[in-house]
């Protein structure tokens, strides 16, 4: 039963009839009012009208007053008309009618002190039930009070408990109508998060894919739906780069693995030299060299896909970091026929992590050194505009395949297709310096060459004080 009242259907449904409810009774109030109103207005009129056909008929110049010719007072005879003529010491003076109105009735209306230009009229309980008098004071050579009632107020009590009764029950089916239109308007307007529910219990990491079709309006649910389908898209293309990750992750680690085992398997089989021996150290220790890296590279952009890959900022001169930098690979790049040329960088400071900083311009000259053919330069130059540093490196190698263009920063991307050893990368430098390039408050792309390939040219953008975005 909770789980049935906790239902949105149902509380929509609840709230909604409470609204109508407290609507209805407004107005059903509201027209109670109104005609009790009217029905007491034609009473108090036929009952002014009576007073002034019974003061016209007073014997105002005899003493004491009395009512004369009763028999031509409209209803008098009839016992329409209920009139007491008292005194101003609360005496009867004369009386007319069926006396539906006592003396001490009328004496006690005397204690409210009517005046003639605001007489008395209310409903008062009587011997006859419950009638509508007026009391008015009248002029003479004595001061008295009239004090007139009409005809028992039944009938229009009845009318109105009868009005009572009747908006009570149209009310109560409003209500009920109006309820049960509620319902089912609500159980409609929610068909929609019915289905989206449904085909969300349905979906799994296996069928990422399937998309919520359903034909509706551009209104909210229209966006919850299209809301639902792009985190689907969002999940499906987290899953495919999981897998993908995950896979070449494994590729990348098989293969050193595979070596350092070969090589351990052929050094066991016999007895060797301390040469042999040697060798197979030296071989296995590189493989561990390229597998520590990796690992490094794998747990940075762990660390940065869960958020807690925080830049360590401090002031940093950013000529002297290249100059240190380009002169640690210049003698990598000479063993290699490679020169590394570095423009003088203009002097100026910038607030960055120097480690991942100095990893960031480690892994683009790594690249542009691999792909450089013998004799050719890779060239580093930096300059600082409108508070933010341009980082540029360039190679003359053959460039970046058009096919990989755009997914050139994604992990374990490589422009040779059979994953080649000789290259010795495994596809994470350009996605790392993505990662630090963003957490600097900029950006690394790669320049589109403007004829036939003449290596690749890559562009650093950086803010140089990414914590405030301020210039400094």
């Amino acid at each position: 039963m909770r789980a049935f009242l906790g239902r949105t259907r149902v509380r929509l449904t609840a709230t909604y009839s409470a609204l109508f409810i407290v609507l209805a009774a407004a107005v059903s109030t509201g027209f109670y009012v109104a005609y009790a109103r009217s029905q007491y207005s034609s009473t108090d009129t036929e009952v002014a009208e009576r007073v002034a056909a019974l003061i016209n008929g007073l014997e105002t110049d005899a003493v004491p007053i009395t009512f004369d010719h009763k028999d031509t007072i409209p209803d008098a005879t009839q016992g329409e008309v209920s009139a007491i003529l008292l005194g101003i010491d609360g005496s009867v003076r004369d009386t007319i009618g069926a006396k539906p109105v006592t003396p001490a009735l009328a004496r006690s209306l005397l204690g409210r002190h009517p005046t003639a230009a605001s007489p008395l009229v209310e409903t008062a309980s009587d011997t006859g039930g419950r009638v509508r008098i007026l009391a008015k004071p009248v002029d003479g050579p004595t001061f008295h009070f009239l004090v007139v009632g009409s005809h028992p107020m039944t009938q229009i009590q009845t009318a109105l408990d009868q009005a009572k009764l009747l908006l009570l029950v149209v009310v109560v089916c409003m209500v009920a109508i109006a309820s049960a239109l509620g319902y089912w308007l609500a159980g409609r307007a929610l068909r929609p998060v019915r289905m989206i529910a449904g085909a969300a219990r349905a979906i799994s990491e296996h069928d990422l894919h399937r998309r919520i079709a359903l034909d509706l309006p551009p209104d909210e649910l229209g966006e919850l739906a299209e809301t639902f389908n792009g985190m689907l898209a969002r999940l499906e293309a987290g899953f495919s780069t999981l897998q993908r990750f995950t896979a070449d992750a494994a590729h990348e680690l098989r293969a050193p693995l595979a070596m350092i085992r070969a090589e351990l398997e052929v050094s066991l089989e016999r007895v060797r030299s301390v040469t042999d021996y040697q060798a197979t150290h030296r071989l296995v220790l590189t493989e561990v060299e390229r597998m520590a890296r990796l690992a490094d590279q794998l747990l940075l952009l762990a660390r940065a896909d869960a958020g807690s890959l925080a830049p360590r900022f401090q002031r940093v001169d950013l000529s002297d970091l290249l100059e240190e930098t380009v002169d640690r690979w210049r003698l990598l790049a000479g063993s290699r026929g490679v020169t590394v040329a570095l423009e003088p960088p203009p002097h100026g400071a910038m607030w960055a992590d120097p480690e991942l900083l100095r990893r960031l311009v480690d892994n683009l000259l790594d690249n542009a050194v691999r792909h450089s053919p013998r004799g050719e330069a890779v060239t580093v130059q930096a300059a600082c505009e409108d508070g933010r540093w341009r980082l540029e490196v360039a190679d003359a190698g053959p460039g970046v395949p058009d096919e990989i263009r755009d997914r050139l920063f994604q992990r374990f991307t490589r422009a040779d297709p059979a994953r080649g050893r000789d290259t010795g990368g495994a596809g994470l430098g350009l996605a790392l310096c993505a990662v630090i390039a963003d957490l600097h408050g900029g950006s690394v792309v790669l320049v589109p060459p403007n004829g036939p390939p003449s290596g690749a040219h890559f562009v650093v953008d950086l803010a140089a004080d990414p914590r405030q975005g301020a210039t400094v």
